[in-house]
């Protein structure tokens, strides 16, 4: 489905017209159908809202969970309870329910913050037989064993009493969900999801708060499960506690495997395929079970990203084909230009020079028996580039790790324009200016180009759940702003052509630009750079020379550069710190490191130099 985002109106109006037509077409099927077929595309229906409601959490977000049932029983038991009980009309329960649905989906999902995997699945696996066991024995309440009996008419829903007027019903309600959900998955939460579930530690260093995103993920899938529930429970008008325990979850599960994880189509395509397919072989009586599990083994291993994934791929090869014939008008474009740095200089103020932009004082980490630093110190001064060499296992990357929040120091202290970072969780360090890449290179490889550039920016847009899903004026206001900022990135690195490509297909020089551009796009003062140069070629070592000059001169971002390429940190450093088994053996501007002696000895040994003059 097209991303309900920015754009000219008129375009979209050109996505958006296909979906209205078959809204369209939904809408006066009770006109034409039966009432049996009716209840199935109802069924089809509230199938959707579970699949979507999974898939933000496991197609999207990544993490695993088996507890949908569970939230899809409260949700019917809660409204039938409240409407036949209490008499609560079905208007105020489905929205109170669905609230307090989602803030156990919330507690439910605090495990995830410590467990992942399995190991999580298992968790959620202990709470599904939990809320089981209580909908068969809270008798007084669920009707136990035996079942509960649901009317629409105890959920005031007389005007809904008939099969196609509660039809659409559904109808309205799955639209408004699919509608949500695509604006939730193509907004800064939906990116923060992602990021998450393509690498944790680039996500949290870019400023996405893991435990909030992981939790509220779930609470998204609770919210949606138990709008899913309460329709299912004027659907059926009878609740049996069994049908919401794991097989169940397992069968909703399926809705995303075979219709494709992460995909917003594929939460629909999914259902679709899995509650008509039944249907289209109930001719097959003898056959059916066997027959449908040979179409599910043959869909997961010919599609193995589901039928969306299958239907991406044949869309893709078509696009590479025609771009293939047309290679020959475009060899122009083919190799396009970074565009002026000065497109950036709007959006720094450069702070005034010579002041100290980090302190590091004492820092000492051991792992075990083995120290990894040992009473290091550097200051960077505002406006400089701060170069930190040494040999392999000096304690380079560990110093960078520490001053990223990654590991806590055993002593020492380190300050950021006079504040303390003993205190900063690493997803807050981007607020304060600390940016960093790595070494090996930790892009979200199944994102677009463009996307990757804006979880860069997360931590500076803030509009929360409500904006984003309803699309409101400010937080379209902010999206276009954030847009328009890394169209103009990915033009300064030279990837404005490849904005909507993924990540993963870009060449590994085309990925250190990529992961460049999304540092910058946070707004950095201090710009922590693990081994920049490791990979690219001559004329690609030159040009990032170059890039980091202009972002120092023009910019006043302070840099500090881990690299091993001692001619490019030669080229690049105003000054130098170099480490040697966790200790600082030696410290000054480029020329003198150069003719250090204790400095040579520990990269070459003696009688050697450690650059060409």
């Amino acid at each position: 489905m097209a991303p309900l985002m920015v754009g000219a109106r008129g375009n979209a109006l050109a996505r958006l017209w296909p979906y209205g037509l078959l809204l369209l077409l939904l809408a006066v099927l009770p006109a034409v159908v039966s009432s049996y077929a009716l209840h199935i595309l109802s069924t089809l229906g509230i199938a959707v809202i579970l699949a979507l409601g999974l898939n933000i959490l496991m197609g999207f977000a990544g993490q695993v969970s088996l507890a949908n049932a569970a939230f899809f029983g409260i949700g019917a038991y809660a409204v039938a309870v409240l409407g036949n009980g209490y008499g609560v009309t079905f208007w105020l329960a489905l929205p109170l329910v669905a609230l307090l649905t989602a803030g156990i989906g919330f507690l439910v999902g605090l495990p995830a913050l410590r467990v992942s995997s399995h190991y999580l699945a298992l968790a959620t696996l202990a709470f599904v037989w939990t809320v089981q066991v209580v909908l068969i024995n809270w008798v007084s309440v669920t009707g136990g064993s035996p079942g509960l009996t649901s009317s629409r008419s105890g959920l005031g829903l007389s005007a809904f009493r008939a099969d196609w007027t509660y039809y659409l019903l559904i109808l309205a309600v799955t639209t408004v969900m699919v509608v949500l959900a695509v604006n939730i998955v193509h907004s800064k939460i939906g990116r923060a999801f992602t990021a998450i579930r393509d690498n944790e530690n680039a996500a949290e260093i870019m400023g996405v708060n893991l435990a909030k995103y992981k939790t509220l993920a779930f609470a998204i899938n609770a919210f949606y499960c138990a709008v899913a529930g309460g329709l299912q429970a004027g659907l059926v008008r009878f609740l049996d506690p069994y049908e919401f325990g794991l097989w169940p979850s397992i069968w909703h599960l399926l809705y995303i495997v075979v219709g494709g994880l992460g995909s917003i189509p594929g939460s629909i395509l999914g259902p679709l395929v899995l509650v008509s397919l039944p249907e289209a072989l109930r001719g097959f009586a003898e056959y059916r079970e066997l027959i449908f599990a040979v179409l599910m083994l043959l869909t997961l291993i010919y599609l193995p990203n589901g039928i969306a994934g299958g239907i991406d791929r044949l869309r893709q090869r078509w696009r590479a084909d025609r771009a293939t014939a047309g290679s020959n008008d475009t060899d122009a474009a083919s190799a396009p230009q970074r565009q002026s740095a000065t497109v950036l200089t709007t959006a720094h103020a450069p702070p005034a020079h010579g002041g100290i932009s980090l302190e590091v004082a004492g820092l000492t980490l051991s792992f075990g028996g083995l120290k990894a630093l040992q009473d290091a110190s550097l200051t960077v001064k505002e406006g400089e580039i701060r170069a930190l060499i040494g040999p392999n296992g000096a304690g380079k990357t560990t110093f960078l790790n520490l001053l990223c929040r990654v590991y806590t120091p055993d002593a020492g202290t380190m300050r950021f324009r006079g504040r303390s970072l003993l205190d900063v969780k690493s997803h807050d360090l981007v607020r304060l200016g600390i940016v960093r890449t790595f070494q090996n290179i930790r892009l979200f490889a199944k994102m677009t180009v463009l996307d990757n550039v804006l979880v860069g920016m997360h931590s500076h847009l803030d509009h929360g759940i409500i904006g984003c899903a309803w699309r409101l004026p400010g937080a379209m206001e902010e999206a276009r702003e954030a847009q328009r900022k890394a169209s103009l990135l990915l033009g300064y690195v030279g990837l404005e052509h490849a904005r909507d490509m993924p990540a993963a297909s870009l060449s590994f020089g085309q990925q250190r630009r990529l992961e460049l551009a999304r540092a910058l796009a946070a707004d950095p003062a201090l710009l922590l750079l693990d081994e920049p140069a490791s990979g690219l070629d001559k004329s690609e070592v030159a040009e990032l020379l170059a890039v980091l000059h202009t972002i120092r001169d023009q910019l006043g971002v302070s840099i500090l550069v881990i690299e091993h390429d001692m001619n490019f940190v030669m080229g690049l450093a105003d000054r130098i710190t170099v480490l040697d088994h966790g200790v600082v053996i030696a410290e000054g501007i480029p020329r003198d490191i150069q003719r250090d002696q204790l400095v040579i000895e520990a990269y070459l040994g003696k009688g050697h130099a450690l650059v060409e003059a």
